[in-house]
């Protein structure tokens, strides 16, 4: 039976600014060397995750911005994407709290009429400015006095690509916040804590189903 391993990468297989460890490498090539699907998802953008694809090739698919942005990595073309609305937008440009603005390539922290941009994240946001971003018609999550807004969660964006060619026992997901819940909990799923060495926590689970 053939299977998807879909697992976080900043704070599961690595954290910012570090390299992924050889040991895990070698469990990855493990998994796809007999046609199996390694998916890396996360909140950042694809560039930033492509980087790390760049001198070692490991990712099939990667999903960014929270599940806006779909891209092949063996084909090297976006999938599908799913950019906020300008409507929303300019509602959200409304606030008064700190804004960082998610592009294909790109966080920044102020907006452009050009840009497409498919996830925001507010920073020290108000009570109100939540009540606000509840009443919007976007897939929102709140952590660490952080609220990450786009408009397609990790787990739909994993059911399109996928499209019901796997059952859920043949889909291992890693991840470590409530953006990832839904994947985990639809999915042989694991959910580990930030910081605790979880690449070892990551080879132990691979070593479990390869």
């Amino acid at each position: 039976m053939k299977r998807v391993v879909v697992s976080r990468l900043f704070n599961v297989l690595c954290d910012w600014e570090d390299a992924i460890a050889t040991s895990t490498m070698l469990y990855i090539d493990k998994v796809r060397k007999d046609k199996n699907l390694f998916i890396v998802m996360d909140n950042c953008s694809l560039q930033d995750i492509l980087f790390y694809d760049a001198s070692y090739p490991f990712i099939d698919y990667v999903i960014a911005c929270n599940g806006s942005l779909v891209y092949d990595c063996v084909k090297k073309k976006i999938k599908f994407k799913k950019k906020l609305l300008l409507s929303t937008i300019k509602k959200i440009n409304k606030l008064s709290c700190k804004k960082y603005y998610y592009t294909e390539s790109l966080k920044k922290n102020e907006y452009l009429d050009t840009d497409d941009v498919y996830k925001i994240d507010l920073v020290d946001y108000t009570d109100s400015d939540l009540e606000i971003v509840k009443k919007l018609n976007v897939n929102y999550y709140v952590h660490d006095n952080i609220i990450e807004i786009n408009r397609v969660s990790k787990y739909d964006a994993l059911t399109k690509l996928l499209k019901d060619k796997y059952d859920k026992n043949s889909i291992i997901s890693i991840g470590y916040d409530d953006s990832d819940k839904e994947v985990i909990n639809n999915t042989c799923g694991y959910l580990v804590k930030k910081g605790e060495n979880n690449n070892k926590i990551v080879e132990k689970i691979l070593k479990e189903y390869f």
